[in-house]
């Protein structure tokens, strides 16, 4: 028998929804892929394989920033919103680790153990296949610690033993906001070159690394070379998130939706204000004065002096939302009037669910933005393009990005969908 384990950040983040997200529509389209093949062939369970025990994951980091901000000297509210930050982190964990379960059910018992204990699996006689990737698994940015699981490193278990082997591939592996550019680079290089190649396959979520691994690392993967795949949440349809979105959280009230990391990290003042009038224009424009915005980023918005003297000027309806579970996110994103982000997953679910939106970057010009830029002609909806237009304007623009997306994803989605037909039939 064999069994696809899919390795990534996905379990090791209670607050990462786009993580989650790309993960369960990877392992999606793999059971589909698998699916669709011959009846008679060969049984092949897939689903997530956690780097360590699941329980250590779920148990991860959560952010609360908002509501764990600076303390007041007010001994009695401090208490109380810390209080509140606790119900708040264990409802979240709880969410994550439903939705984490739930990419997990149909692997078979041994492969849902610590990745580094795969002796089980070897003696159960599965032919295990590794597929690693996307969200920021090769990133060594940011203090990022490189995992060797994320590498192909699982020896003994990498090679063949008694007619076993362990085989690894690479989808759309992202190297989040790291640069072949970056000093770090050539420290970790030699460790990185060693990992990648044990990889049958590889593909690349963003561009920018790609001819560093074809031509100054000389990887050859035995699939094919070295290439590019979309976000695996590109590869589902609407449709596929149905379960997600059938009934809006927000009953019977529209809203705009706020998604940001702000400057916590490291999002530039004058976009987030740029973004806050932005909202005024739309709201004054389309003549809804009462327009509620709701923002469900995981970090603090209001955190300068001039951001906060900027929403008390526009009167915003501002309410914050803590989002519990990663499907929660993808509800508000299909069901906003407006979209405003600065996150890679608030505009590729904006694009999938052709919701209008706008965006703005974080610490400068983000490569994974600038791919979706490329791909998808989004560039016009920055929202530093927007100075002086209308929303009527905005609004127009959206309704040419959602056609282009409509008759255009299926061809976008082949060649990437090929990538995993490869694994499976590998």
């Amino acid at each position: 028998m064999q069994a696809i384990g899919v390795l990534t950040l996905a379990h090791t983040q209670n607050d990462n929804y786009g993580a989650h997200l790309q993960a369960w529509a990877l392992i999606t389209a793999l059971r589909k892929e698998v699916a669709a093949r011959p009846a008679a062939s060969e049984p092949i369970a897939v689903g997530l394989v956690p780097t360590q025990p699941l329980e250590c994951y779920l148990g991860g980091r959560s952010h609360s920033n908002r509501a764990m901000s600076q303390p007041t000297g007010d001994l009695d509210a401090d208490k109380k919103r810390a209080l509140e930050a606790f119900k708040i982190m264990m409802t979240r964990q709880r969410g994550f680790e439903h939705f984490c379960r739930s990419m997990v059910l149909r692997v078979p018992r041994a492969t849902v153990g610590n990745v580094t204990d795969q002796k089980s699996s070897v003696e159960q006689g599965l032919n295990m296949k590794y597929v690693v990737g996307s969200d920021w698994v090769w990133c060594f940015a940011n203090g990022f610690e490189l995992k060797p699981e994320f590498f192909g490193f699982l020896a003994p278990f990498s090679v063949s033993r008694g007619g076993v082997a362990c085989r690894y591939y690479a989808y759309a592996a992202s190297f989040g906001t790291s640069l072949p550019s970056d000093p770090a680079f050539a420290r970790y290089r030699d460790f990185m070159v060693k990992g990648w190649q044990q990889f049958r396959l590889i593909s690349l979520r963003e561009p920018t690394w790609l001819d560093t691994l074809q031509n100054s690392c000389h990887l050859s993967p035995s699939l094919g070379p070295v290439t590019t795949a979309l976000d695996p949440s590109f590869l589902l349809d609407r449709a596929d998130y149905h379960v997600m979105t059938a009934e809006p959280m927000v009953k019977n009230e529209p809203y705009i939706l706020y998604y940001s990391f702000s400057t916590f990290y490291g999002t530039q003042e004058d976009d987030v204000i740029a973004a806050l009038e932005l909202i005024a224009r739309y709201r004054e424009q389309t003549h809804q004065p009462n327009l509620v915005v709701l923002d469900i980023s995981p970090c603090e918005t209001v955190s300068t002096p001039r951001i906060a003297q900027t929403m008390q000027r526009l009167h915003l309806r501002w309410q914050s939302r803590f989002v519990t579970a990663p499907y929660e996110f993808v509800n508000f994103v299909a069901h906003a009037q407006l979209v405003l982000t600065n996150s890679f997953h608030g505009v590729v679910f904006s694009l999938i669910f052709n919701t209008p939106f706008s965006y703005f970057y974080r610490n400068g010009c983000d490569p994974r933005l600038a791919m979706l830029q490329d791909v998808f002609g989004i560039k016009d909806v920055l929202i530093s393009e927007l100075q002086g237009k209308s929303s009527e304007e905005l609004t127009a623009r959206n309704r040419e990005l959602a056609a282009g997306y409509n008759s255009g994803i299926a061809a976008l989605r082949e060649p990437s969908l090929q990538l995993l037909r490869q694994v499976v039939e590998d």
